[in-house]
Parts: C-alpha cells; sequence; structure tokens
C-alpha cells in the first residue's frame, strides 16, 4: 500500500506512514486533501510558531492558529530538528530558517504539506495535532523567556513561553523564538481563549518583559 498524503510505499495493513507520519485512520476520516486552484499554497489565516517542551518524548513543533473560540495546534515536525540546527549554528539564524538547516529533516516536507492543507482539515490528520477551545483549556499564560527552559531544554534564543493546561492533553510549555510569532500570540491567544488566558509579558521596544 502507499501513503495517500505522501506516496510513501508501507506494508499493508500499516497503521501510520513512517515517511509523513499520517495515521491512515484519521486521514480517512477527513477525506481528500484540498487541491489549491492554480496549484498555489491554500489561503490559510496567519499562525505562530511554538516549540513544546516535552519531557518524556521528542519536542514537538506546532503551528497554532486561531480560529473563532479556540486555537488549532497542528504539529509541523520534530523540534528535536531545530534544536539541533541551531546548535549547529549558535543561536544566530532565525528560527524559520534554521529548522530547514539539516537536509535530512522531515520538518520541510511537513511544511509544505501544511503550506497546501486548510487547517481544520488538519487537526485530524496527526496524533499530535488537537484543538484547543477555550472549554477545553484550564489555564493558559504568555510569559518572557524562561532561563529555565533555555537551559533544561536547549531553548536558548527563545523570547517568549505559551503555558497551556488542557482538559485531555495535560500540560505544554511551548518556546516562542522570534518576535513576530509571541506578537501574534499576544493578540490572538486572549481572542481565542478568553478569560483563560493571562498575559504577563510586554513589549518594551527591544525585547518581552514581565507584565
Amino acid at each position: 500500500m502507499r501513503c495517500p498524503n505522501c506516496g510513501h510505499a508501507e506494508a499493508d495493513g500499516a497503521r501510520e506512514c513512517s515517511a509523513c507520519q499520517v495515521i491512515f485512520e484519521k486521514w480517512a476520516l477527513r477525506g481528500a486533501p484540498p487541491q489549491p486552484a492554480g496549484g498555489g499554497p491554500v489561503q490559510a489565516p496567519p499562525y505562530f510558531m511554538a516549540l513544546a517542551c516535552m519531557t518524556w518524548s521528542s519536542n514537538r513543533l506546532y503551528r497554532v492558529y486561531h480560529a473563532p473560540g479556540e486555537l488549532l495546534f497542528i504539529w509541523a515536525g520534530s523540534g528535536d530538528d531545530v534544536s539541533k540546527a541551531f546548535a549547529m549554528q549558535g543561536g544566530l539564524l532565525g528560527y524559520a530558517l534554521a529548522a530547514t538547516l539539516d537536509p535530512t529533516s522531515k520538518n520541510q516536507e511537513r511544511a509544505r504539506q501544511l503550506d497546501a492543507s486548510k487547517p481544520g482539515d488538519l487537526v485530524f490528520e496527526h496524533e499530535h495535532s488537537f484543538r484547543a477551545a477555550h472549554t477545553d483549556v484550564e489555564e493558559a499564560s504568555l510569559e518572557p523567556r524562561s532561563w529555565w527552559l533555555a537551559m533544561a531544554y536547549m531553548q536558548p534564543a527563545h523570547v517568549g513561553v505559551l503555558r497551556l493546561r488542557h482538559r485531555e492533553r495535560g500540560s505544554f510549555q511551548c518556546c516562542l523564538m522570534t518576535a513576530e510569532d509571541m506578537k501574534l500570540a499576544l493578540q490572538r491567544v486572549p481572542e481565542a481563549l478568553g478569560a483563560s488566558a493571562r498575559i504577563a509579558a510586554r513589549w518594551d521596544g527591544e525585547r518581552f518583559v514581565s507584565a
């Protein structure tokens, strides 16, 4: 059999694709991917990138989209590839560029898949993707850079942190790597989560500081 998403050959009866990590059962539920007019990427709402620091598994890279009353966390690849890229370059390169430095990384191919899809179609496509509606979130906060996360999870370049406690998914602490990501999160997270979101960071013209 072949993966319906990327065409990679898999053994009959396989549960997921070893190349792009698509779960076949969830893919069947969502139907075929959208075909953009003219061959260009599907127009998608703005998103910010978030690197979830995981204690007992590999770090996860997310695209976070704002939808009415919720955030969509769409799995964008391995966060460990981003960490390695930063280590290789001394943390001096931009976050988006660093994520694609390793030619063996699957993150670049994953980014192309996301660019050609609608966020709402992707939320059931991978086991790490999920919805965070305001009714699902027990607590959320946006905070300045964390010295502890920088040291414990090898994320020296992050500028802010999104902390989230989801009723089903548990707790997440996500590093935001660029000022643009953090500024968009400061705008979108309160719009999506309302009173569940606590804003504990502000831009002072040079960096994000405690609010």
